[in-house]
């Protein structure tokens, strides 16, 4: 049978079509076959409609459901999509990352989750969402970003206050209905355990935008950045059923409280 998989859509539609008109009889022979496939498989592909039960209609049905099948599946060429921050390479089409983020922002209905290891100059990054949290009923907005000690604060305490302030401050549209924002807590200390790297944005649980690139502006405008984006509900899924697992489980949480 796998000799059928290794046919092209025209050759199934042209076996198909001869074996709906009476041009190949049943049963197929390879030389027949021959006709309309190269040689080299017209053997192989007698031998497998030689295990299929029925006249010449019920093999062109089966072999025009296989063609149609193989159609509508989306490639991974048609899912996903080279995104990238940096110099023009020739010859190589894909879309800017700040570009994207900025469709997908817009594109949103009902949910977003970002996670970001570094944010600067959130407010115009996330403008459009603090728009939607306004305006669109039931709209959420989850964020899983790093919180670490600094020099000026070096205790879990000032590190927590200050990040709430100057995300407050800095880096959310001024006057906009807030996230929801979480954090790793094992990122705190003067030796953390761990950090919140994962960069990645999740549009309606359909859409999945991993990338190299922080929330920043070097990061979506200058540097050099690599990510990809793929459409699929099965990914996108997972990767939100991974976030909310984090909350649920208590590795993450939220930075304002439950939520906002």
């Amino acid at each position: 049978m796998t000799a059928l998989l290794a046919l092209t859509g025209t050759e199934l539609a042209a076996v198909a079509g001869a074996l709906r008109s009476g041009r190949l009889g049943v049963p197929v022979s390879s030389s027949a076959l021959g006709r309309y496939l190269p040689a080299s498989r017209a053997l192989a592909v007698a031998e497998a409609l030689a295990l299929m039960a029925g006249d010449g209609a019920a093999l062109a049905d089966a072999l025009e459901l296989l063609r149609l099948s193989r159609e509508g599946r989306m490639t991974i060429e048609r899912a996903a999509q080279l995104v990238t921050t940096g110099p023009a390479a020739r010859g190589l089409e894909n879309r800017d990352t700040q570009v994207v983020v900025q469709d997908l922002f817009r594109r949103a209905r009902h949910s977003v989750v970002i996670s970001g290891y570094k944010v600067f100059n959130g407010r115009a990054i996330f403008e459009v969402l603090g728009a939607k949290l306004r305006d669109v009923p039931g709209f959420r907005v989850q964020m899983f970003l790093d919180v670490q000690w600094t020099e000026r604060r070096r205790t879990d305490e000032a590190a927590l206050a200050g990040f709430r302030s100057d995300f407050v401050r800095y880096q959310w549209p001024e006057g906009m209905p807030m996230p929801e924002v979480y954090y790793d807590p094992r990122s705190l200390g003067a030796e953390p355990e761990a950090v919140l790297h994962a960069k990645c944005v999740i549009i309606d649980g359909q859409i999945l935008f991993i990338s190299s690139a922080n929330f920043t502006d070097s990061a979506q405008l200058r540097n050099i950045e690599l990510g990809v984006m793929v459409q699929s509900e099965d990914l996108a899924g997972q990767a939100e059923r991974f976030f909310d697992g984090l909350v649920g489980m208590g590795y993450c949480v939220g930075l304002f409280g439950r939520g906002v």
